[in-house]
């Protein structure tokens, strides 16, 4: 009589059994998703990176947000994939730069590489430089590109091949450095 309340239970077991022993084997198995690293590996990778940099007096005068940051001990270099890099002098926000991609050199100057976008967010209209590589430098004091660069204020825009510019007063010195267009559109 305790075989027809076994049954069932012993149904079950062998249907259990089956499915591990043939189907399964089948199923591959999931994994956990991996970080798509960098060809060359990196000693360090970090995603979503946030930085601020403080002078002497605790005021800030940098911060940079990244999707991505590889370092590498060997060369000194940091690669960080999409910056956005906001500089200020003394507390109040002059500069932000965003890029495809930036190098942060062992001195701490700062290249940017591909859609390199520099707009200076303290003054209205505000000044916007474009080019395929700019550096920053001396502390987040100069930037610099040796390739073609575009910048447009208010109805103005000028080309270039070249320039330098001298961040150390709210009013930047911008010098350019050849094949020198200027275009002025009034409003």
């Amino acid at each position: 009589m305790q075989y027809p309340k076994l049954l069932p239970w012993l149904l079950i077991g062998l249907t259990g059994l089956f499915y591990i022993r043939f189907i399964a084997d089948r199923v591959e198995p999931v994994t956990a998703s991996e970080i798509d690293l960098p060809a060359d590996s990196p000693d360090i990778y970090v995603t979503g990176m946030a930085l601020t940099r403080y002078d002497d007096q605790g005021i800030r005068i940098m911060t940079v947000n990244a999707d991505t940051l590889a370092v590498y001990n060997t060369t000194g270099q940091s690669l960080l994939g999409q910056p956005v890099v906001v500089l200020s002098q003394q507390g109040k926000t002059t500069w932000r730069v965003t890029a495809d991609q930036a190098i942060i050199l062992a001195n701490d100057d700062i290249e940017f590489r591909q859609n390199v976008v520099a707009v200076q967010v303290s003054s209205l209209p505000a000044t916007v430089v474009r080019s395929d590589v700019m550096k920053v430098s001396d502390q987040g004091q100069r930037i610099r590109s040796d390739l073609a660069v575009n910048i447009v204020k208010g109805g103005q825009t000028v080309d270039a091949i070249g320039m330098d510019v001298k961040l150390d007063a709210l009013e930047p010195v911008i010098e350019l450095l050849s094949e020198v267009t200027f275009v002025y559109e009034p409003s």
